[in-house]
């Protein structure tokens, strides 16, 4: 709301828009359920151990960023999915 960026959006959720967080996957079936579809048509692209094990437990798709927060060497291992080092990388994915 500061940034005024808003309207840019359809639909923004953070940590504390519903009751469980991340790892808990209900932010993104909350946003798949939002633009009607399912998880497995979706795409995480997170940077926090975190992000990626919210994807898994929702069998969502997802790739690893790794110039945010989150260390390649806490990922969930149950993650095989990429590490890109520049956001430019993800349409190769898509």
């Amino acid at each position: 709301e500061a940034l005024n960026i808003g309207h840019f959006f359809e639909l923004v959720l953070s940590g504390d828009s519903l009751e469980r967080k991340k790892p808990a996957p209900d932010q993104l079936l909350h946003a798949a359920e939002h633009f009607e579809r399912k998880p497995q048509a979706c795409l995480m692209v997170g940077d926090t151990n975190t992000d990626i094990s919210a994807a898994l437990n929702c069998a969502m798709p997802a790739l690893f960023v790794t110039y945010g927060y989150g260390q390649a060497s806490d990922l969930d291992s149950r993650f095989d999915g990429p590490h890109l080092g520049d956001l430019g990388e993800v349409h190769d994915h898509v």
